[in-house]
């Protein structure tokens, strides 16, 4: 986890050096309400919570409670998926339970 916070707050360094995007983080923070997504999202709110994240990683009982809330987080975003898997009805097998069951074992869990 700490790798990827690192690359994401090193790419808003790269985004800072854009115009476009800096005038569009400008306009969202000043437009939107302090709780929007539209503002939270920005470049600004995410270098922040991106410092914040690298240095409480550091801190081993902070860690061990942002992995359980990950962790949480994805347990519940997991919980309202749905697949749905098209088939040519040309040659369609005997039991379709049969083919998801074989491909189960190639689904990754992230």
């Amino acid at each position: 986890m700490r790798i990827v916070a690192t690359k994401m707050l090193n790419s808003i360094a790269d985004m800072k050096r854009e115009g476009r995007i800096v005038t569009n983080t400008v306009s969202r923070v000043l437009n939107f309400s302090p709780n929007c997504n539209q503002r939270i999202n920005s470049l600004l709110y995410q270098q922040d919570f991106l410092q914040r994240l690298l240095k409480d990683l550091e801190v081993e009982e902070k860690k061990g409670q942002i992995l359980a809330a990950l962790a949480e987080a994805q347990k519940r975003i997991l919980e309202c998926i749905t697949i749905f898997v098209a088939r040519s009805t040309l040659d369609p097998p005997s039991n379709l339970a049969s083919v998801w069951k074989d491909r189960k074992s190639q689904v990754m869990y992230v």
